[in-house]
């Protein structure tokens, strides 16, 4: 199913059926932040048919959400796809003033939706869709207790030790659940058409260095790993009590509602071809 929410953000949930929704088990709730310049549709990705556009097939997050459900019987695992209505949440946040109170409320009221399964919140991001988990971190003055892992996937440009650390650091050693995954790419030295697209110090290779450094000499409890192949860097850091965090550096979906969510009684709906839920705006708390 999906619905707007405004302003401009489209929000698309894939959830189990209600057979196979087990309302005895918690709920994972990934929140997936599209890259820039992508449509929920290609983030979702398809099986290949001539004449496709390549960008259904570089993501393929619902497949991977088949997946992880088919191996994993634990949770109730429920994909939720994020895309700004300008294909990028850094013009997106820059609109205008209160954006990301606006990440914040959105990401509060998803929560909401699923409140009666024991939900806790991922955040996960691909390039530019690290823009909402920044703004997230921005809305709050400490990142809630209600978020379990955070991703950044080639994403975490705007990432500013000053800014981010603290509360990324904190949050970190609140809880033994809580866990931080980073992959990132060497688009220091990657090219386009012979040339750098981006500064030395200006993509996700340079940064996800910073936040590592950041991490390793203000969390003096954790014990880092660095592994080494021809082509990916791993660098894992276990506490005492044994949860990661880590590092990987590399050199159409039917709009169905889902019956078991309780949707505001003052909602509009609009029938078309498929389903669109328009939610009213919720307070924030």
């Amino acid at each position: 199913m999906s619905f707007v929410y405004t302003p401009g953000i489209k929000i698309h949930i894939n959830a189990p059926s209600e057979a196979k929704f087990d309302k005895n088990k918690p709920t994972k709730l990934v929140l997936y932040a599209l890259p820039n310049g992508n449509s929920t549709d290609w983030a979702i990705g398809k099986m290949p048919t001539k004449g496709d556009d390549w960008h259904y097939h570089i993501q393929h997050i619902g497949a991977q959400t088949r997946f992880i459900r088919a191996i994993n019987q634990e949770y109730n695992f429920v994909t939720v796809y994020l895309e700004a209505n300008t294909k990028s949440w850094g013009s997106w946040r820059k609109a205008e003033p209160m954006r990301d109170e606006k990440i914040k409320e959105t990401v509060e009221y998803l929560l909401s939706l699923f409140s009666e399964y024991h939900p806790h919140i991922e955040l996960n991001s691909h390039s530019g869709g690290g823009n909402f988990i920044f703004g997230f971190m921005d809305a709050n003055s400490e990142i809630p207790s209600y978020v379990k892992k955070i991703s950044f996937i080639d994403s975490n440009y705007n990432w500013d030790n000053e800014r981010y650390g603290h509360k990324l650091k904190k949050w970190l050693e609140t809880s033994p659940d809580n866990s931080l995954f980073v992959a990132c790419y060497d688009d220091a030295n990657a090219l386009l058409d012979g040339k750098p697209f981006v500064s030395r110090k200006g993509g996700t290779w340079h940064r996800t260095y910073l936040m590592q450094r950041y991490l390793k000499k203000n969390m003096k409890r954790l014990v880092w790993n660095k592994t080494e192949n021809d082509s990916i860097i791993y660098f894992t850091a276990n506490d005492r009590r044994k949860k990661s965090t880590c590092w990987h550096e590399y050199k159409n979906a039917c709009n169905e509602p889902l019956p078991y969510l309780r949707f505001p009684p003052n909602m509009s709906r609009n029938p078309c071809g498929h389903e669109k839920y328009i939610f009213p705006k919720p307070p924030i708390a």
